[in-house]
């Protein structure tokens, strides 16, 4: 069975697995904190030639940004729709990659991307054409 545990955002105690009371984070967003810590850190560990290049990151909340930024260096802020702050471009779709060139990032991040197009094998070819080698595609439903 799993464990409700306080909330890595604000330190409060999430009822089951409800937003957050104190910062209203969903748990999708709760459970990006031990992700990225247990799983995505130590696999890009060793991988220096990855540290410096930017991770793809599709429309990407503040906590997030916050949370991509405990391993990667850098980050190219990406939506299809929508503004997500400064120097974000706007009108990418992750099933057309081709502005960018082959292995430009250390890796492609997206919650809830997959959710709202039916061709994933043309997004996943199109992402996994722009990770370089070693990289890794974090999409989180």
């Amino acid at each position: 069975m799993l464990e409700v545990v306080d909330c890595p955002v604000c330190g409060q105690k999430p009822e089951k697995f409800d937003n957050c009371p104190g910062c209203s984070a969903r748990p999708r967003i709760r459970t990006l904190f031990p992700i990225m810590k247990h799983v995505v850190a130590p696999l890009l560990e060793d991988e220096r030639v990855l540290l410096a290049k930017p991770v793809l990151a599709f429309a990407t909340t503040k906590v997030e940004k916050h949370q991509l930024a405990t391993c990667f260096t850098a980050q190219k802020s990406v939506s299809l729709y929508g503004n997500y702050g400064a120097e974000h471009e706007e009108g990418v779709d992750v099933r057309d990659l081709a502005r960018y060139p082959r292995d430009t990032y250390a890796g492609v991040f997206g919650v809830l991307l997959f959710d709202y197009f039916p061709e994933h094998d043309i997004a996943l070819r199109e992402c996994f054409r722009v990770i370089a080698p070693g990289g890794i595609l974090l999409t989180h439903i």
